[in-house]
């Protein structure tokens, strides 16, 4: 690049000062940086774009402004001996940048210091230095092996942290799609092999849980729509005739009476003396439940043929015209 085309703040590299232009990565905590391999790819996120390869200057005293060192210094660190500043020193974690946070005017960006990491830290007196729980002393112990990994999150800005941790706090997950994600999950444990899943007891544990389950959801569904249609069925036996010949005359007036009786009609229904809706039951299953109740014998009834009396007498309660427990009158 030539010196003349320069852009202003731009050296001859094309490093530039990025405080107000580059927005460091936000890394969800989990996200791990594992080994040196994994600390030597993370340096380019954490240093900023004036760490890339044809852009890097060893001589950078601060690699967020790009500002550079009158002449190169030696290195100091212990692998090479005393020798002259090179890209290696930075990836071998010999040297590095401050990546603790600061406010730069109205900008967050990170410090972004050239120091020795076998100094005292990068000379700001506001920062940890290179003391344990430092962001430096982290990188350092990452690359002497002291760290096997570390969760990007303590590179994240603590501020930003605090406001992903509240909207943690504050998110409200949808019930449906937790069991959306809790279904694929037991569905992708069972894989739909049957045969696999009656001779493995841990898949055969959530299958069974599985059912059970579904079993709940289908028998919630059906006393749901069971209500609905008794409520539906009430409300129009016990409309009052003068609304009900407006339904095609006046539509909104018709409808909004209807809808008014109806929610008076199914809070009767959840708080009157028989609050479960009247669901239709299996009559076999009733006539067992009949027999042991009587000793395991046959319940007697009074002939069909008796006029007035119901086919079905229950225990012995006689009903004329209508069956009062099971058929109420309409």
């Amino acid at each position: 690049m030539s010196f003349h085309n320069l852009k202003k703040g731009e050296n001859q590299s094309g490093a530039h000062d990025i405080t107000e232009t580059h927005t460091y990565p936000f890394r969800k905590p989990g996200t791990l940086i594992v080994g040196k391999d994994g600390m030597q790819k993370a340096l380019l996120e954490l240093y900023g774009p004036n760490f890339a390869g044809k852009v890097h200057e060893p001589k950078f005293l601060n690699i967020r402004t790009a500002k550079t060192m009158a002449k190169t210094h030696h290195c100091g660190g212990t692998t090479n001996g005393d020798h002259a500043m090179v890209r290696s020193c930075f990836t071998k974690g010999e040297q590095a940048y401050c990546t603790e946070w600061v406010d730069v005017g109205n900008y967050r960006t990170r410090c972004g210091q050239r120091l020795g990491m076998w100094s005292q830290g990068c000379g700001n007196p506001h920062h940890k230095m290179m003391q344990p729980g430092s962001l430096s002393k982290i990188i350092l112990e990452m690359f002497e092996g002291k760290r096997t990994e570390v969760d990007w999150a303590k590179f994240n800005d603590p501020r930003a942290m605090d406001v992903w941790h509240a909207e943690q706090d504050q998110a409200v997950v949808d019930p449906r799609e937790i069991e959306r994600q809790r279904e694929e999950a037991i569905e992708e444990q069972i894989g739909g092999n049957n045969a696999q899943v009656q001779h493995d007891p841990k898949l055969y544990a959530i299958y069974e849980i599985y059912e059970y389950k579904k079993a709940e959801d289908e028998k919630k569904t059906r006393i749901e729509a069971a209500f609905a249609k008794q409520v539906d069925e009430q409300t129009i036996g016990t409309l009052d005739p003068k609304i009900v010949r407006l339904k095609h005359t006046k539509p909104a007036v018709y409808e909004k009476a209807y809808t008014d009786h109806r929610a008076k009609v199914m809070e009767e229904l959840r708080t009157g003396p028989s609050r479960e809706p009247a669901i239709p039951k299996n009559p076999r299953l009733e006539a067992l439940a009949t027999k042991r109740a009587n000793g395991g014998k046959a319940m007697k009834t009074k002939n069909a043929s008796h006029r007035g009396w119901s086919r079905d007498v229950f225990k012995g309660k006689k009903t004329h015209g209508h069956d009062t427990e099971n058929h109420p009158p309409v």
